[in-house]
């Protein structure tokens, strides 16, 4: 059954990269909930790969929110490295969701602070796309663990992450969050910065 659903998975994918004017039917967000709502990692990943790939434009994001909330909750409590990614990918969606409503998801920022938590670097790349939005569009009160535990992330990734894209991927979101907090955080955010080459990142051309 799980491989059916990502078979129809990569078919949906391979449709919305060809199509002049991309869009889902009602079939195709079926299958898509369908896996994001599986009990299996990789086609939660599989299923907000999907979403996460395509244009922001026609993920309909409301329809979508509680499965996409699942999945970020399962890769929470599923210490796979496949269900981690699903989380990741969603929390990326959800993220662009918000900034699409220019609302903030207070559920959805109790969600990001819950996956920065977490000593992995999924889930704390996919916090911070998380609460970024919800910086950018409203009043978010940051607590310092969630600094602390973003602050981190970026050295960890400094450290054991060889991929430069996968570096920029990492850190994008956290600079987000630390370009979005408020005064009082400045100078925990300084000191986080000044251990990332930001430099790097800034001014190297990427696609």
């Amino acid at each position: 059954m799980t491989r059916d659903i990502r078979r129809e998975l990569r078919s949906i994918r391979k449709d919305v990269d060809n199509a002049d004017d991309p869009s889902f039917d009602d079939g195709d967000i079926a299958t898509v909930v369908d896996g994001l709502t599986s009990d299996d990692g990789r086609t939660r990943s599989s299923a907000a790969r999907t979403l996460h790939e395509s244009p922001s434009e026609i993920v309909p994001g409301e329809t979508l929110r509680d499965p996409l909330v699942e999945t970020v909750e399962a890769g929470i409590e599923d210490e796979g490295k496949q269900a981690r990614r699903a989380a990741e990918k969603a929390s990326r969606v959800l993220g662009e969701y918000q900034l699409e409503t220019r609302t903030v998801d207070d559920e959805l920022t109790a969600l990001a602070e819950r996956m920065v938590e977490v000593r992995n670097p999924f889930l704390r790349t996919g916090g911070a796309a998380l609460l970024g939005p919800a910086l950018v569009v409203g009043e978010v009160d940051v607590g310092e663990d969630v600094i602390a535990s973003l602050s981190e992330h970026i050295t960890m990734s400094e450290l054991l992450v060889e991929s430069f894209e996968r570096k920029l991927d990492n850190l994008q979101p956290v600079f987000l969050v630390f370009t979005e907090v408020d005064d009082a955080h400045s100078e925990a955010v300084a000191d986080s910065i000044e251990t990332a080459a930001i430099e790097t990142y800034l001014h190297t051309h990427h696609e």
